[in-house]
């Protein structure tokens, strides 16, 4: 980006690097639960002003789409171009 500094374009460049974390595992379905359940519906989270009770309905609603994208997303069944069947 045409205004950034230095430290901003390291940080640019870091981000757009793959993680490469050895020994990292994915979460399972009752972590992820765990998590969701432990969020106060109450309080905003962070700067969306989105609730805890939203991500919990939206959680509940969506579980089944992001089981299978996590296991496209495992399987690298995902074309880098985006275009059609691999």
């Amino acid at each position: 980006m045409g205004n950034d500094s230095d430290y901003h374009k390291t940080i640019r460049t870091l981000t757009e690097q793959p993680i490469q974390t050895a020994g990292d595992k994915e979460f399972t379905p009752d972590e992820i639960g765990n998590a969701k359940d432990a969020i106060n519906c109450k309080k905003a989270q962070g700067e969306t002003g989105i609730t805890g009770d939203i991500f919990q309905r939206a959680y509940k609603r969506f579980l089944n789409l992001i089981n299978t994208l996590r296991e496209c997303l495992r399987r690298a069944a995902f074309r880098r171009d985006g275009k059609g069947k691999r």
